[in-house]
């Protein structure tokens, strides 16, 4: 059955599958889809891989909560705007998570006494 007559739950499994893969060619098709859930966990596989290039400033800008907060992690410069600016709760959330724990990576290691 080809994608388009899946259902995006079904799609999003395989989006799945393919991260776990590795797959970057059915990942990168999964960037397109029309369906929020497959398309923003294509866009957090590939940020994870760093692998999203210029799509993640472009889909920053994204109407659905969902995406933004799944290409958060490759434009780190945006972190602190959309903390302060994203109408979402769970984005603003997401950009948080993702400013605390850079943060702890780069703090010095405490000195014991």
């Amino acid at each position: 059955m080809p994608a388009a007559e899946q259902s995006s739950r079904v799609r999003a499994a395989r989006v799945s599958a393919a991260a776990r893969r590795g797959d970057r060619a059915v990942l990168a098709a999964a960037m397109l889809d029309p369906h929020p859930r497959p398309r923003a966990l294509a866009l957090a596989e590939l940020a994870h891989l760093g692998e999203l290039g210029t799509a993640a400033a472009a889909n920053l800008s994204d109407p659905d909560p969902w995406i933004r907060a799944a290409v958060l992690r490759a434009v780190p410069a945006a972190w602190l705007k959309t903390l302060t600016t994203d109408p979402d709760p769970a984005v603003r959330r997401r950009a948080l998570q993702l400013a605390l724990a850079a943060r702890q990576r780069l703090a010095p290691p405490a000195r014991s006494q």
